[in-house]
């Protein structure tokens, strides 16, 4: 029988702190056979090719394009899981967390500790899902405007009774058995239960077994955004296609500053006459 998700394992009270500067996550090689391969498992050839192109211009070109999802949490209802086995959820928000908890994420191997501690410090929620007695996966919500990069300096925008859901993940061996279903309905109850109106996710158009569910929950997109940034460029090309990418969005510091030039001196070609 399976666990409800509305009654979390073990929740943790904490309170909320100031937000801290995130430290880049570990990136292993995309060239790794093992990557190679489960890519192609659970995306497809072409969409594969497409992965493999984009990193083979990285060092002149490099883009990311985006799906963003809006759930109204006065309207919509909480989705059901769709896992078929007994899966565990337990909700950690604030800055102060059980180190267990911590050394479990970090376990997975996507973040680093000081990565983990950034995001407790300013006030994010994880959702933390357990099967067969091991943590497989999680997923995170901010309530803090403008500190989560999306992509290129690109952060959100938070504003009162909203929260972003972000960095959902499943360890590779648990994949395909539908625990992202968990993570997401656990992660609505939570903010919903916080008081949170409008929750916002992003979906990467190359990433097609997350697509499929949110397909299969008949979720239509609010905006496709599409971001490429050119080596040597400090702007970013951008665009939007649903709603204006600044109801959503905030670009970068770097370009909204204006370059300063010296003038030019003038050149004097005739002697001044009274």
């Amino acid at each position: 029988m399976l666990k409800s998700i509305f009654r979390p394992a073990e929740p943790v009270l904490m309170r909320k702190s100031l937000p801290s500067t995130s430290v880049p996550l570990r990136n292993p090689s995309p060239w790794k056979w093992s990557t190679i391969r489960e890519a192609l498992r659970w995306r497809g050839p072409f969409v594969l090719f497409q992965v493999i192109l984009r990193e083979m211009l990285r060092p002149l070109v490099y883009w990311h394009a985006y799906y963003i999802f809006e759930t109204d949490l006065t309207r919509q209802p909480v989705p059901e899981p769709l896992a078929d086995e007994k899966v565990d959820i337990r909700v950690y928000p604030g800055a102060v967390v059980p180190r267990k908890a911590k050394a479990e994420i970090i376990s997975m191997g996507q973040l680093e500790p000081a990565e983990v501690d950034s995001r407790f410090n300013r006030g994010d929620m994880v959702v933390i899902a357990y099967a067969g007695g091991e943590p497989t996966g999680y997923e995170w919500l901010c309530f803090v405007d403008g500190v989560l990069e999306l992509a290129f300096g690109v952060t959100w925008k938070v504003c009162l009774g909203e929260a972003i859901r972000y960095d959902k993940f499943v360890l590779p061996k648990r994949r395909g058995r539908r625990i992202s279903t968990w993570l997401h309905s656990a992660t609505v109850v939570c903010a919903r239960d916080r008081g949170i109106m409008r929750t916002f996710s992003s979906i990467s158009t190359v990433n097609t077994q997350s697509l499929s569910i949110a397909k299969h929950y008949r979720r239509i997109a609010a905006m496709k955004l599409t971001l490429v940034h050119v080596r040597g460029r400090t702007r970013t090309f951008r665009k939007a296609v649903g709603a204006p990418f600044e109801s959503r969005f905030s670009l970068p510091a770097i370009e909204f500053t204006p370059q300063k030039f010296a003038p030019e001196p003038l050149e004097r070609k005739e002697p001044n006459r009274l």
